[in-house]
């Protein structure tokens, strides 16, 4: 495997590991973070990710960003 593919999978399952309060303290804390962005604020349209295997959730982003019709 190649160094990059192996470092890859060492981060995913590292991540996979963390603490599902931590996820969800982190995740409130980037959302947080990212709706007070003069970018954010001032889009007409965003893209975003749905999360998956441990990543920073994004649930809550999508409902506020429908809701402000971006």
């Amino acid at each position: 495997m190649d160094p990059k593919t192996q470092r890859r999978k060492e981060l995913i399952e590292k991540r996979q590991q963390l603490d599902s309060h931590f996820v969800e303290t982190a995740s409130r804390k980037i959302e947080r973070h990212f709706l007070s962005l003069e970018e954010f604020v001032l889009a007409d349209r965003l893209g975003l990710y749905s999360a998956f295997r441990g990543e920073v959730q994004t649930t809550s982003l999508f409902a506020k960003a429908h809701a402000l019709r971006k």
